[in-house]
């Protein structure tokens, strides 16, 4: 039996197969067009994408040839790491010595101030500090259990290991003459610097400098201290070792300050009891440390930077000290910024960078001035600390500067 189509089911299915075909073709149209599309999309998000990673690998490049980030291995147990960006220009270079437990990013915006005028710049972690421990992969050397008639005690560290921090880094850069400019804690182991190596230097400013150590202005840390130093003058017993109750003071008063400040610290890749060694040890090797004492010694050019909100007692140190130094050194300069902490570098950058470049091209008479940015200008006082000419700033030093006393014995003059 034949199955007979009859015209107009033929003519049904005609016009179906011309639809589908229909369809088939738009879609394999709209198709093309859709992945000429996503083709031309994608060339331009991988030609954008080349031409940021081009950016950004140059951007590195320029940025690794102007700032160096190193450290010097000087044996397992010590590294010293470093931050050196090159002068342009013939420009000198100026070393920066950190403080206690200062970061080194605090002081990128002031380094930047500086290296936009072609100046050199080295910063420098002591081997204690925790950007130098990062590349330590021993167990440091001051941290180094060693035997005492009271136990096991780490061997510790003099003012001298971290001079030859900052010595062993300019040797390595190749550095002859620098510029030395130190903060707070800085200022110890610069004047160890200033003390042995002078002919290295161009000059010495010390920022917010640490006179003696912190809690020698207190009555009460004054009196421990002084019955520290006697007890280590009496004592007849054999097996006692000298400071031994000092250094346990001092461990827990040390405690106290990293744990007050302790979310501050980017401890990344370090043993905190290394990071606690390193700072105990640098305070303890300055317990008997006076800034005063150096005052009488031959340096280059000594400029003192002071911070108007300094604790008042530290203050009245650091200007005592500069006033001995300007007896024996009277090109020796004092600015007092106004409105900024102790800690200038990072609070100010470019205040200090203003007063660091006019003490660096002979700006500022010898003598003692106040800055104020906002006015930009200074003023100037004589060595007494009167003013000697009219300014904006009504405030004289000789509100700071004290009769030298005695406080309790022949340390600590306030």
């Amino acid at each position: 039996m034949k199955l007979k189509l009859n015209t107009t089911d033929n003519k049904k299915l005609g016009t179906t197969k011309c639809q589908r075909v229909s369809q088939i073709l738009h879609r394999f149209y709209y198709a093309c067009v859709y992945s000429l599309y996503l083709v031309v999309v994608s060339f331009g998000l991988i030609s954008t994408s080349i031409q940021v990673r081009a950016e950004v690998i140059e951007s590195q490049i320029e940025n690794s040839a102007q700032t160096i980030e190193g450290h010097i291995q000087i044996s397992d147990a010590r590294a010293v790491a470093y931050e050196y960006t090159p002068a342009v220009d013939g420009r000198p270079t100026i070393v920066l010595l950190n403080g206690l437990i200062y970061p080194l990013k605090n002081w990128h915006k002031y380094v930047a101030e500086l290296t936009k005028q072609g100046y050199g710049v080295v910063l420098i972690a002591y081997s204690t500090q925790s950007e130098s421990l990062r590349k330590t992969p021993a167990v440091p050397y001051f941290a180094r259990l060693e035997a005492t008639v009271s136990g096991l005690e780490q061997a510790g560290l003099e003012i001298s290991d971290l001079a030859a921090d900052v010595i062993s880094v300019v040797d390595h850069l190749e550095i002859d003459k620098f510029h030395l400019q130190t903060l707070s804690f800085g200022s110890i182991p610069g004047s160890y610097i200033a003390n042995n190596f002078p002919e290295r230097l161009e000059s010495v400013t010390l920022i917010a400098p640490a006179v003696m150590p912190a809690h020698r202005y207190t009555p009460y840390g004054e009196s421990r201290h002084n019955f520290y130093v006697w007890q280590n003058q009496i004592n007849l017993n054999p097996f006692y070792v000298p400071d031994y109750y000092y250094d346990l003071e001092l461990r827990q008063t040390m405690t106290l300050l990293l744990a007050a400040q302790y979310s501050s610290f980017d401890l990344r890749g370090i043993s905190y009891n290394h990071f606690f060694g390193g700072v105990y040890e640098m305070a303890r090797s300055t317990k008997y440390y006076d800034l005063k004492d150096h005052a009488d010694k031959d340096w280059p050019p000594t400029n003192v930077i002071l911070a108007s909100d300094e604790d008042p007692s530290l203050k009245r140190d650091q200007m005592n000290y500069w006033y001995e130094k300007f007896q024996n050194a009277p090109d020796s300069r004092l600015v007092e910024i106004l409105d900024v902490p102790h800690e200038i570098p990072g609070s100010n950058p470019e205040t200090l960078a203003q007063v660091t470049l006019g003490l660096l091209a002979n700006t500022y008479a010898p003598g003692a001035h106040k800055f104020q940015s906002e006015l930009s200008q200074t003023q100037h006082f004589d060595t007494l600390g009167s003013i000697s000419s009219a300014g904006a700033v009504s405030r004289s030093c000789n509100s700071y500067l004290k009769p030298k006393t005695t406080f309790g014995s022949t340390f600590g003059t306030f």
